[in-house]
């Protein structure tokens, strides 16, 4: 029982991490580059192009 509930525990900070980290790159997935902090999508002449 002690070993379910660990590897339960174990998968469930695994999908945590990875929804967190989707998540901060939505503004990318969906076509815009967006600042995680500000929440600022405009383009100025210190941001560049992605590769």
């Amino acid at each position: 029982m002690k070993m379910e509930t660990k590897g339960i525990m174990v998968g469930l900070l695994l999908l945590l991490v990875f929804v967190g980290y989707g998540l901060a790159w939505t503004g990318e997935i969906n076509g815009r580059v967006m600042c995680d902090v500000c929440s600022d999508s405009a383009v100025g002449p210190e941001d560049h192009a992605l590769e």
